[in-house]
């Protein structure tokens, strides 16, 4: 059984608090018209931006992984297949069940700010209930059907077994013409064309090198050059960014690969212990798909005595929001997640021990 990298569950941990603090304080300064919540979102709003491109790369991370897994025991033509449906299956597993349960809890509650109507979504566009398009129901869901896509292609590319990593160069030289052909209009702007897909592109890069024996930074330094990176970055227009992927990939994407590079090279070097914001990894699935929901709830329930502008309201909110964000997550995880991907690994086990018998 692989150990578990510590420095991708830090990653994980920070990526969704980013995300779930700016969405806050968004719908603090929304709701509640606070003038201090709005300085908040204000300055948290392209950080928490950066926690998706953080996102996007752990994804080519961890497909790294696997992709080591395939050169190493991928190299007949039934391993190929086995590695690639096993990688498919685990996949379907974490991704699919927390989603659909989600997105009922959309459609049972009232809409949330920036999303559809859940049931007329699935009615007129029933394939974003596989996540083969953008299901509007759910407003945080989009980035899946890019994880979705990015997994289809990695799984034709564990099919090359020992090859995998050769075919993965190959696919990201392409990938390059594929994304100026759709930037102008030659392919249909599916998100596997789409400049952020690049980011998963990063992460297998992240992977690789981390691999190598020359590849030890200083932890410090590499966190100074991401914040002048990320500095930079916003002080020359991060609404220009955030309009255009392809700048997004350069000014937000890099910096995040780096992020997550410095922190692999730390662990080589250093014990990282499983903490707080190590735990959070665990958690950040969950608590990425719950927090759009559970800003909601608390919202409805102070509906009576927001008058606008109040601070002890905008506090309790806040609070309020906080808690039930994460006693969602942590009731997700270990009743949902956990116990599922428990099933799918003694199902797996016992198809092998079977196959050996």
């Amino acid at each position: 059984m692989q150990k578990k990298l510590v420095s991708l569950q830090v990653a994980r941990g920070l990526a969704a608090m980013m995300v779930f603090v700016m969405h806050l304080f968004n719908m603090a300064a929304a709701t509640t018209a606070s003038t201090w919540a709005a300085k908040i979102a204000q300055a948290l709003h392209y950080v928490g931006h950066i926690g998706v491109d953080i996102f996007f790369v752990l994804s080519g991370v961890v497909m790294c992984l696997v992709l080591s897994r395939a050169v190493a025991y991928g190299q007949t033509g039934r391993g190929r297949i086995a590695v690639a449906a096993d990688f498919l299956a685990r996949r379907a597993v974490r991704i699919y069940p927390l989603f659909w349960t989600t997105l009922i809890a959309c459609l049972v509650l009232p809409p949330i700010p920036g999303a559809d109507n859940a049931l007329g979504t699935l009615l007129h566009h029933p394939a974003s209930f596989f996540l083969f398009s953008k299901p509007a129901a759910h407003p945080v869901a989009w980035t899946l059907v890019y994880e979705v896509q990015f997994y289809c292609v990695a799984a034709l590319l564990l099919l090359f077994g020992r090859f995998a990593r050769k075919a993965f160069l190959i696919w990201s030289v392409l990938q390059i013409f594929l994304v100026v052909w759709s930037c102008v209009g030659l392919l249909p702007c599916w998100p596997i064309f789409d400049p952020l897909s690049l980011e998963f592109s990063l992460g297998i890069f992240v992977g690789l090198v981390s691999k190598v024996n020359f590849y030890r930074m200083e932890c410090v330094g590499i966190v100074v050059a991401i914040g002048a990176a990320c500095s930079a970055s916003l002080w020359w227009g991060g609404d220009a960014i955030a309009a255009h992927s392809y700048l997004r990939v350069i000014f937000w994407g890099l910096p995040a690969a780096v992020f997550i590079a410095s922190l692999m090279a730390y662990e080589r070097t250093h014990a990282l212990q499983y903490s707080f914001i190590a735990r959070l990894g665990d958690l950040s699935y969950s608590l990425y798909m719950w927090h759009p929901i559970a800003l909601l709830v608390p919202l409805v329930l102070l509906q009576p005595w927001n008058k606008g502008g109040s601070i002890k309201i905008t506090l309790i909110y806040c609070m309020l929001s906080i808690a039930l964000t994460f006693i969602l997550s942590i009731i997700s995880y270990r009743y949902i997640e956990k116990p599922l991907n428990g099933l799918f690994k003694l199902v797996r086990d016992r198809k092998k021990l079977a196959f050996h018998l």
